[in-house]
């Protein structure tokens, strides 16, 4: 598969799969969704793409995505390309190929002249004549023929323990979906993942729509207000998280969001309709009500620009609070954007985040 490929993939599983559906899907090709590294769908399914790749279950992956989703699967293009080969002929071929090789040996033996000395009878007592002990038994096979033969055994039963191990759904441990902890989930993509988002012109600061969103309002302030930064690339990117929190207000519509995330809009939709909904019990669709924070412990600053590309630093602290039953999610990460200068604005090209600590402050 090429490069695009595995992109569309990757695509396909953050649009169409929450957290939970990925979980299973991971238990259906023989991954640990739990042991992989990146927080929330998005830095997950980074390295899913990566895990199937280097044990070769990107075709058995897609199988399974087909068979999950088959109109989007045909949709997205992906029935038309190249599956990647197995990571090893089937089992039966190489015992076949084996015992043929052992017995082309032991069939030409007669035709051989092999130098091997007398196999030696320990056992034998001393002065007992070596006719009958210290040679092979007739019809016995050659050593090389034996240790062949051992050597297939062996292999025939590492493959037998291989395929138990990796078959669909063997390290599942029971059924159910997993529930990922409170710390693995994290609004941007995962811990040193870069994301190619699409040029969007972001003005140094966020329009405020006064027409509420159909989801329901949600509550959200900056627990430290931050001045705005000199720099225009620092601005930029404190005017995203702005519209964040005023989308989370009902004061930003999604199409507004959705003009400044391009196609990566599915990374707050994600986390918006399914993350929330599935760790805090909200369901802001149905008018649900969440109270949302957003406090810098390192605002944004600018750290190098050249060449009309500018790198911005963050280090953000994000709380999502239920006050239906005052469940609480809370994510530190350091972020680190890369903008592109165009003109007196400036458009998001890579998003970069490293996880600090998921835990609640009091």
């Amino acid at each position: 598969m090429n490069e695009q490929n595995l992109q569309d993939l990757r695509d396909l599983l953050v649009r169409e799969f929450n957290e939970d559906e990925l979980a299973a899907l991971c238990r259906d090709v023989g991954i640990n969704y739990a042991d992989l590294p990146g927080m929330g769908p998005y830095g997950k399914t980074r390295e899913i793409i990566a895990r199937v790749q280097e044990q070769h279950l990107t075709a058995t992956l897609m199988q399974r995505v087909e068979a999950l989703r088959p109109e989007q699967f045909r949709a997205s293009g992906l029935a038309d390309a190249n599956m990647d080969r197995p990571l090893a002929p089937p089992a039966s071929n190489v015992a076949a190929a084996l015992a043929a090789e052992a017995e082309s040996i032991q069939v030409g033996k007669s035709d051989m002249s092999i130098n091997e000395p007398a196999l030696v009878n320990p056992f034998r007592k001393r002065g007992d004549s070596g006719a009958a002990g210290d040679g092979p038994r007739p019809g016995a096979l050659p050593l090389r023929a034996r240790l062949l033969i051992f050597v297939v055994i062996v292999l025939l039963v590492a493959v037998a323990v291989l395929s138990v191990v990796v078959r669909p759904g063997a390290n599942t441990g029971g059924g159910g979906s997993a529930t990922p902890a409170a710390g693995d989930v994290t609004l941007l993509p995962a811990a040193n993942i870069t994301t190619t988002v699409e040029t969007v012109a972001l003005p140094p600061t966020a329009a405020v729509a006064a027409t509420p969103l159909p989801v329901g309002t949600v509550t959200a302030k900056s627990a430290a207000p931050v001045a705005t930064p000199s720099d225009p690339a620092a601005a930029a990117v404190q005017a995203i998280n702005e519209q964040l929190l005023n989308f989370y207000m009902g004061k930003a519509t999604e199409d507004q969001v959705r003009q400044s995330w391009g196609s990566k809009f599915i990374i707050i939709s994600n986390f918006t309709y399914k993350t929330l909904k599935s760790r805090l019990g909200a369901d802001l669709s149905k008018g649900d009500t969440l109270n949302v924070t957003l406090r810098y412990d390192k605002p944004p600053t600018l750290v190098s620009e050249r060449n009309g590309t500018a790198t911005v630093s963050t280090r953000e602290y994000w709380t999502y609070t239920n006050p239906a039953n005052n469940k609480k999610m809370c994510d530190l990460s350091d972020y680190t954007y890369t903008l592109t200068k165009n003109g007196d604005t400036y458009t998001i090209k890579d998003i970069r985040s490293r996880g600090v600590s998921g835990k609640c402050e009091p």
